[in-house]
């Protein structure tokens, strides 16, 4: 401004104005050049504006790039709101869902464990209670059995399948809780494996209700039957069911079950190692039932017999035993005889027990459900060796034992049988 004021008033300024407006563009210049030359400063001045100028294009420059960050933060942002917005929505859905298949809160659920001796009736008794609009009951978590290592009889080679044992025994979970440095499991690893052991059977017990939308839910492991101390020490709470079925039957069943999953059978994956004798017993058996019985064999060998026995006979009278004096009214027993001949009025016991519906279309449509017709597709009775599902009757044993059979199971387990109110014949 200093500049321009300074040259109010010079003749020569007029001139170039007049050269302007005449067009004379030369005289105009030649004009411009001589008030420049007349007064440095301006040059000066003109030189600092110019950079003036250029400071503020380059400020405003780096104003709008700083704008142009600021909108896309902004637009980023934006989006992550939205996104924040929709995983929020989704999270309510989700609660919402689970509260209504929760059907009431968690407090209110009824944790309840199936045990009985393999072969006993136990996945009849578990179709029956999960065909019941409020019980869910599934097989087989084998969540109890700590200290467990191998099957008794030494047929089954791989360790117990326990929950309990599998976290107690877990190497990377003892390296973890003896840290130095981890102050949340020191001097508490017994404690812990315990309290994880209950977190983790509470974890699977609860997604099958929430899946199911059922309040009661129980697991079927014959596992189990062994174990029902350690169940009152982890859930004192729970409700427990024990179904026996006559020993000697449950020994009959037992052998055709090893037959059909004998390590030999690699149409079913087969698991248990059996003698060779044993092997040859099944396959004439297979060949000719009523024949091979005709001829006074036996399905047994007797060291298997004797291991049959001895587990029937300590497994039952043991939950027998302990399951009154620890849970009290929350256990109950039943044989699989009186359940055979009367199941709805035994299920309807069965389902008050666990403080479900009762109504009489409900019972029956649960026992209709998991019959043996349905189930195994042929008539109560009529046997097939080769399935699980063999043949659905009690007092089949008479047919397959042989007078020393019967002698060598009553005197092992004879005093259990009469305990559980079987006739020694």
């Amino acid at each position: 401004m200093r500049f321009w004021r300074s040259w109010r008033g010079d003749p020569l300024v007029d001139e170039v104005r007049a050269s302007v407006q005449e067009r004379d563009w030369r005289r105009a210049v030649r004009g411009v050049l001589v008030l420049l030359r007349r007064y440095a400063q301006g040059l000066v001045l003109l030189s600092e504006g110019h950079g003036l100028s250029r400071r503020f294009w380059n400020r405003k420059r780096e104003l709008q790039d700083r704008k142009q960050q600021l909108k896309r933060r902004e637009n980023a942002l934006k989006k992550q709101r939205q996104e924040t917005r929709r995983l929020r929505l989704q999270v309510r859905n989700l609660d919402r869902r689970l509260r209504r298949r929760t059907l009431v809160g968690a407090e209110q659920r009824i944790w309840f464990f199936l045990v009985g001796e393999m072969k006993s009736g136990t996945s009849w008794l578990m179709n029956m209670l999960h065909s019941h609009p409020e019980v869910f009951c599934k097989g087989e978590g084998s969540f109890f059995g700590r200290g467990s290592s191998t099957e008794e009889m030494g047929i089954y080679k791989a360790p117990a399948p326990s929950l309990y044992n599998a976290l107690s025994t877990s190497e990377g979970l003892r390296t973890w809780q003896s840290l130095s440095w981890n102050s949340w499991s020191q001097g508490q690893a017994e404690e812990d494996v315990r309290n994880l052991t209950r977190l983790a059977i509470d974890y699977y017990l609860a997604k099958g209700s929430v899946r199911s939308g059922k309040r009661i839910v129980g697991d079927k492991s014959p596992l189990h039957v062994d174990h029902v101390n350690e169940i009152f020490d982890l859930y004192p709470e729970a409700k427990v069911i024990h179904i026996v079925r006559d020993g000697r039957d449950v020994a009959a069943s037992v052998m055709f079950h090893f037959w059909n999953l004998a390590r030999d059978n690699k149409d079913r994956r087969g698991i248990y190692d059996l003698e060779p004798e044993e092997l040859a017993k099944r396959d004439a058996y297979f060949e000719d039932p009523e024949g091979f019985l005709a001829s006074g064999n036996s399905i047994f060998i007797d060291k298997r017999l004797r291991q049959i026995a001895v587990r029937w006979s300590r497994r039952v009278s043991k939950a027998s035993r302990e399951g009154p004096k620890l849970f009290g009214s929350s256990f109950f027993q039943l044989r699989y005889e009186d359940l055979l001949e009367r199941p709805e009025e035994n299920l309807k016991v069965m389902v008050d027990f666990l403080g479900a519906r009762t109504d009489d279309d409900v019972i029956r449509r649960c026992v209709e459900e998991s019959s043996f017709e349905k189930k195994a597709g042929r008539p109560r009775g009529h046997e097939d060796s080769r399935e699980f599902l063999r043949k659905g009757v009690a007092g089949d044993w008479r047919r397959v034992f042989t007078e020393h059979d019967k002698r060598v199971y009553e005197k092992i387990a004879g005093d259990t049988l009469v305990e559980m109110g079987y006739s020694l014949d």
